[in-house]
């Protein structure tokens, strides 16, 4: 899954993760910076369904374009 959000790209692939749970990862791409360097977020726990971990991931990526890019700890 790609959204266009907020002048960045943000993919989020989701994987398998044994036992019918989903595991998402998190790749955000500034669309205005010359550069093609992703930023690659932690993710919230392993989730039931693979819709709920793409959506729990997209949501996270918004929160953190939303809070000005904060870094990661």
């Amino acid at each position: 899954m790609t959204e266009i959000y907020g002048s960045h790209s943000i993919t989020i692939e989701v994987w398998p993760n044994g036992e019918e749970k989903w595991r998402p990862e998190i790749y955000i791409r500034s669309v205005d910076e010359p550069t093609s360097a992703f930023t690659i977020l932690p993710t919230k726990p392993i989730s039931d369904t693979k819709a709920e971990a793409e959506n729990s991931a997209l949501e996270l990526a918004k929160k953190w374009i939303d809070n000005g890019k904060p870094e990661q700890t």
